[in-house]
């Protein structure tokens, strides 16, 4: 019979949704973490004796023998992935996620259809919810290139690189826009190219499109590039010269890509600021 500690050993962060279902096969724990009464009295309980920290209303961190609720690290991927039932880590927190970001943020963002939930904040990080890419709600295609991986024993759900690549040219305001996300992507060691322009091509913007292209055909020795990818993607590029970030004012055309992209796009000025 399994019991509510077997359950936290091998949970380090959970739902209530997770706790009733994980002790689903023991009848009387079970009873115990069903009914909404009885388990918010065992919850508060182990929260008063420090086993649990309450990260918000239905979330809770096991807090490890010997440590503090106050001062127990808390892992910012594993909150966010908790935040909502479909959360998907997306744009600068995948990049993290995957080991390729250029600077450290304390903002996670995490993709779900109820993008309404509120920011939320703890220990300095904060937490947004970001709606997912409207084609694919349209489409019902918000799991495209998505995957599960193992973090500290729990499931967490985030986009693939190679979709993480696009969605990051797609959304730079959300990465940090066009001076963080180049280096950020240029860290990547392996694109599969098939699965970029394929989810590329789901999304049909063809602004996306020329921002995928300019940026692979500056890096086309890096991804092994063949030229039949870059035409697929120029022959989608816009008829008229679109900006690389709306409302940005000043920047160059690169007219093979109708594309207006940032004066730090050709001076590469980052990695002037880096060796400062």
């Amino acid at each position: 019979m399994r019991t509510l500690s077997d359950f936290l050993q091998t949970h380090q962060i959970f739902t209530t949704a997770e706790l009733i279902d994980g002790l689903s096969n023991s009848a009387q724990e079970y009873k115990a973490v069903s009914d909404p009464q009885a388990r918010k009295s065992l919850l508060s309980y182990h929260v008063a004796k420090g086993h649990l920290l309450s990260i918000r209303r239905g979330i809770y961190w096991t807090v490890p023998p010997g440590m503090s609720p106050d001062t127990c690290p808390v892992d910012p991927f594993l909150v966010a992935s908790r935040l909502a039932p479909d959360a998907v880590l997306g744009y600068h927190t995948a990049l993290a996620f995957h080991g390729v970001a250029y600077s450290q943020w304390n903002m996670h963002e995490y993709l779900t259809d109820n993008s309404n939930i509120p920011v939320f904040s703890l220990r300095g990080a904060t937490y947004k919810a970001v709606s997912q890419p409207a084609t694919l709600r349209r489409k019902k295609m918000q799991v495209w290139e998505v995957e599960t991986f193992d973090r500290l024993g729990c499931d967490v759900r985030v986009t693939s690189l190679e979709r993480t690549f696009v969605d990051a040219l797609d959304r730079l305001d959300l990465c940090g826009g066009y001076e963080e996300v180049w280096p950020c992507l240029e860290m990547i060691q392996y694109l599969k190219l098939k699965q970029v322009g394929e989810y590329a091509l789901v999304l049909e913007n063809s602004t996306l499109m020329a921002k995928i292209g300019f940026f692979l055909e500056q890096h086309k020795e890096q991804f092994e590039v063949a030229d039949e990818f870059l035409q697929t993607l120029h022959a989608h590029r816009p008829r008229q010269p679109h900006r690389v970030l709306s409302g940005n004012k000043d920047g160059k055309l690169v007219s093979k890509w109708n594309l207006i992209v940032p004066a730090s796009a050709i001076t590469r000025s980052w990695e002037e600021s880096s060796w400062q």
